[in-house]
């Protein structure tokens, strides 16, 4: 009988050290680690790119109609002023340059890049469209506000592809049933 309970506690300490590690490899950030490869998928996700665009896009081109700076944008000509209350915006969107009304700098005009070791991302202008060449640079990244609260959703979506990553580990694991019976008791 006391043979049985070594061996039971052995396979629990052993679960512990294996969910310690599995841990200390998720969180880590050394390069090449198992948390540096979930936060560099992460940063390279559709999610991570969609959401930078529609920061830059949406939020400050669009909503707010500013710069990476946060300068207000120069004002549309008269012309275009016109053909925009033809197609029925909002009087808040005429006059300023927003770029979005379009739709085509949306869609086209920003490229990304994510630099997943330094946690930075680069803003590029496309010329996809001929007149894309007359957007100033500025016009293409974040302002530190919105690059602020960008980092806060990428960490909770890095944090969230971390949960899950030990989740699977330990469904994988020998351990698994010892682990989930722990977290069942909320001593892990």
């Amino acid at each position: 009988m006391f043979e049985v309970e070594a061996i039971g506690v052995e396979r629990m300490t052993e679960a512990l050290e294996f969910y310690s590690e599995l841990l200390n490899e998720v969180h880590s950030n050394a390069p090449g680690s198992i948390g540096q490869e979930i936060r560099a998928e992460a940063m390279e996700s559709d999610f991570s790119l969609q959401t930078a665009l529609e920061y830059v896009v949406l939020d400050q081109l669009w909503g707010r109609q500013v710069d990476s700076d946060g300068n207000l944008a120069p004002r549309y000509k008269p012309d275009t002023v016109r053909k925009k209350i033809k197609l029925g915006h909002p009087a808040d969107k005429l006059v300023n340059y927003t770029q979005a009304w379009t739709g085509r700098f949306y869609e086209h005009g920003v490229v990304i890049h994510a630099d997943v070791w330094d946690d930075r991302l680069y803003f590029f202008k496309s010329n996809a469209y001929p007149h894309f060449q007359y957007i100033p640079d500025e016009y293409v990244g974040m302002t530190e506000e919105n690059m602020a609260q960008y980092m806060e959703d990428m960490e909770q979506y890095v944090g969230n592809a971390q949960t899950q990553y030990i989740r699977d580990a330990i469904e994988r694991s020998e351990y698994a049933e010892i682990l989930d019976a722990l977290k069942y008791l909320g001593a892990i």
